[in-house]
């Protein structure tokens, strides 16, 4: 018999393996093009992230509770959110951001977005319409005032 720890930990390892598929799948193919609004081109990048989590939403909050344990490391802290802020930083630097503006920003959004799959998961309810709401807020706010000053 599994003890709840080992479940734990398994759960973490396939989350992990689903987010760094969908990253390797962009690795190959690239990221989504959405031109247009950096705003938009963001939250497109956040997209098969965020079905992922939304696919069932018992699963993610085992899987939030496990990582909120601090019992288990999850890539999503480490390596995968390395490849997500690098994109959500190029998306950026090519809308005009300089570099260092575009690492802070991207740092702000993925934090952002995070908490919203914490949220999400936190909130006792398959809709999650309010912290989806509350993450294009925050994104809209940090990338449209770039670098502190209203663009």
């Amino acid at each position: 018999m599994m003890a709840v720890g080992d479940k734990a930990a398994i759960l973490v390892e396939l989350f992990d393996r689903r987010i760094a598929a969908l990253h390797s799948a962009r690795d190959t193919q690239g990221a989504p093009a959405a031109p247009g609004r950096p705003v938009d081109e963001v939250l497109t990048l956040f997209a098969p992230f965020v079905e992922v989590f939304t696919a069932d939403q018992d699963l993610a909050r085992h899987y939030a509770a496990a990582l909120v344990s601090g019992r288990h490391r999850a890539g999503v802290f480490d390596e995968l959110a390395g490849v997500l802020r690098r994109e959500i930083a190029d998306v950026l630097t090519r809308h005009g951001f300089t570099r260092p503006a575009a690492e802070r920003a991207a740092t702000a959004v993925h934090l952002a977005y995070l908490g919203t799959l914490f949220m999400g998961a936190g909130s006792g309810t398959d809709d999650l319409g309010g912290p989806v709401e509350d993450l294009v807020a925050a994104v809209e706010f940090i990338i449209e005032n770039r670098e502190g000053n209203p663009s």
